[in-house]
């Protein structure tokens, strides 16, 4: 990658460092590869040990498949979590409409999402819609980058739907749930990334290097928090060593006291393993929210 650039999708946006702080950690140990079109298929395993002492299993299955120009990639996680049973994703991309992508998803929290995304040389535009149980919310987004630069927007209306009659409650106003500002220039190996959340009230930057020559890659991300009644700052710094191309050691610590420890080893050609852990370091009694976990990837 040659710097960050456009066509870039806005929920692609600063996706490195998003990625390097949350994938293959005890939270987010479910199954995801690349897939190669030839073997099309992707099962992944985990189990998280929670730190109220829950064990939780993903099961989550994976296919891209192709035909007459159109490729569906459909995914899954089934999971023993009573809160999120089954969280599943389709998205759609055609070479007869070149540039544009249907994503549909389910959740526990969102039975239904619709987006639909078009890329342009010079710019990309997107458009969510969210069938939620208490509103229907719509989004709206947008980036356009030049040269290394680049520059996107989100703003997001929510649309609460109206009580029944016997409630005797008063129709909720319409109002924008978020909006949102990020602008960011990469170049070579490395890229840095400003960005305004929630309406102006999380303010941050970030910054991700790749240092081939050494085997590493790092990471800092920092924000300023602004949500909740006590103002908070958070800085998480991480680095990742591999030492051969089959082995990756991630490390990551926050100024909230939470370290994070991964270990992913590409057992063969068809299959990977993830070990990981977060450690409250603030509190490192057993009941201090501590997690564990373990997850495998087999491709067909």
């Amino acid at each position: 990658m040659k710097g960050m650039r456009t066509p870039v999708i806005y929920g692609d946006f600063n996706v490195k460092v998003k990625d390097f702080f949350s994938k293959d950690y005890a939270d987010k140990t479910k199954g995801e590869a690349k897939l190669h079109p030839a073997k099309p298929v992707t099962l992944g395993l985990s189990a998280t040990h929670q730190g109220d002492g829950a064990i939780v299993g993903v099961v989550s299955p994976k296919i891209v498949y192709g035909w007459r120009g159109l490729t569906a990639d459909v995914s899954a996680d089934l999971s023993t979590d009573p809160n999120q049973r089954i969280k599943a994703s389709f998205k759609g991309t055609s070479t007869r409409l070149p540039g544009t992508k249907l994503i549909l998803d389910h959740d526990a929290a969102t039975p239904l999402s619709l987006g639909l995304e078009f890329l342009h040389r010079l710019f990309t535009l997107g458009h969510t819609l969210k069938m939620e149980p208490t509103a229907t919310a719509i989004g709206f987004s947008a980036t356009s980058g030049y040269k290394g630069f680049v520059a996107g927007g989100k703003v997001e209306f929510a649309l609460p739907k109206e009580p029944s009659e016997a409630s005797h409650e008063p129709v909720p106003a319409k109002h924008v749930r978020d909006a949102e500002f990020q602008f960011g220039y990469g170049i070579g190996l490395w890229e840095a990334t400003a960005y305004i959340h929630k309406k102006g009230k999380v303010i941050g930057a970030s910054y991700y290097h790749e240092l081939p020559a050494k085997k590493l890659t790092l990471g800092v991300d920092g924000n300023f928090n602004r949500t909740k009644k006590v103002s908070t700052t958070n800085i998480s710094v991480g680095a990742a060593f591999t030492p051969d191309p089959n082995t990756t050691i991630k490390v990551k610590m926050s100024t909230d006291h939470v370290l994070g420890l991964s270990f992913i080893q590409q057992t063969s050609k068809y299959s990977k393993i993830t070990l990981s852990a977060l450690a409250n370091m603030g509190d490192l009694k057993p009941s201090g929210n501590h997690k564990f976990g373990v997850s495998l990837v087999l491709n067909d």
